[in-house]
């Protein structure tokens, strides 16, 4: 028996998704204590790109952990991947 495989949605759905949720961070930012930052991990090969991505999962996840990691004095409202904050 074949397992299914996932079928990709459009790009439009994806990039509008990723939209929406920098919006989100940049506009409760100012009301939040908490660090909130949105974090592009990078075209990692997942089972979703059915192994096509350019970098392993560790790789990808590496900045999503520092991320998640960062103290009260760390950025908040912004939008990174591993090199650093991107502009919005």
């Amino acid at each position: 028996m074949r397992a299914a495989s996932w079928t990709p949605t459009t790009p439009l759905s994806h990039s509008s998704a990723k939209r929406e949720l920098r919006a989100h961070s940049s506009a409760i930012r100012p009301r939040s204590r908490p660090r909130v930052n949105a974090v592009d991990p990078g075209f990692t090969a997942t089972d979703l790109n059915h192994r096509t991505g350019t970098q392993t999962v560790e790789q990808g996840a590496d900045v999503i952990v520092r991320m998640a990691l960062i103290d009260a004095d760390g950025p908040t409202g912004t939008f990174r991947r591993a090199a650093g904050p991107l502009p919005w």
